[in-house]
């Protein structure tokens, strides 16, 4: 009797341990669906933000969020602070141009529930009739909420703080 015990038992193991990995397989489709979503995340950041659309921005956060911007005084820790800042932004320039994200590279856990983008754009400026061209680059962190993918972070970096124009001549 304790043989067939031993026999069934090793046999259901055997079968719970076989087989391909349903979930692994159906994974996948779902990391690369999540990545065309921070992709999607990030275009209607940057739109919302050409279009000077807070409230539009707004629903893109998670309800914490932490930005270092681009000079050493904007480290903002909060959404309310987070507006300041971007009001601020919006009231220094009279246009404003933000190219396509390039280089683009998205790291995610393979849950599809947290993902971290790196990517730069070219922004274009006109502030008192001079104009500048800046490379921007980009390390956000998206956590999905909801179903939805939330900025968390972003860290900005303008290269050696010079315009396109100087760092192609280098």
């Amino acid at each position: 009797m304790d043989k067939y015990f031993y026999m069934i038992l090793i046999s259901a193991i055997i079968i719970g341990c076989g087989g391909k990995d349903q979930k692994q397989e159906t994974n996948k489709v779902d990391l690369d669906s999540a990545r065309h979503n921070v992709i999607v995340a990030i275009g209607n950041f940057n739109a919302a933000y050409m279009k000077k659309d807070w409230e539009g921005i707004k629903k893109l956060l998670s309800g914490t969020v932490h930005i270092f911007g681009t000079d050493s005084s904007a480290i903002i820790n909060s959404v309310a602070d987070y507006e300041k800042e971007l009001q601020r932004e919006w009231a220094s320039y009279d246009q404003e141009k933000m190219g396509s994200p390039n280089y683009l590279y998205i790291e995610m856990d393979k849950d599809a529930e947290l993902a971290n983008a790196i990517y730069q754009v070219v922004f274009a400026s006109v502030t008192g009739g001079k104009s500048s061209q800046n490379v921007l680059r980009f390390s956000n962190t998206y956590r999905k909420e909801n179903g939805e993918w939330k900025l968390v972070q972003m860290i900005m970096q303008n290269p050696l703080g010079q315009s396109t124009e100087v760092i192609r001549s280098k």
